[in-house]
């Protein structure tokens, strides 16, 4: 899943678009969330990364600077390792 909300901007008679709300959430199919990329709270310059063993129910989170937050193809690729560590 993957939801963004976004903010615009009219600098100089052209339009800027700049995404301010993300949140990624990877599945695998049958089971419950193994990855979550969020700025879902207060300081939206703050991203929560989640990682979920679904065997063990296990959760390692941490905080990442708005720097720090993947293109979408990075979480992509995360997510295809974390399918592929998990499923075996």
């Amino acid at each position: 899943m993957v939801e963004k909300w976004f903010e615009t901007r009219t600098i100089g008679g052209l339009l800027q678009v700049r995404g301010r709300i993300y949140r990624y959430i990877g599945y695998i199919p049958g089971d419950a969330w193994v990855l979550k990329y969020h700025n879902l709270h207060e300081d939206q310059d703050e991203y929560i990364h989640r990682v979920r063993d679904p065997a063990t129910g296990r959760v390692q989170s941490e905080t990442l600077a708005r720097s720090q937050f993947p293109v979408m193809s990075e979480v992509l690729d995360e997510l295809e390792v974390l399918a592929a560590r998990f499923s075996s």
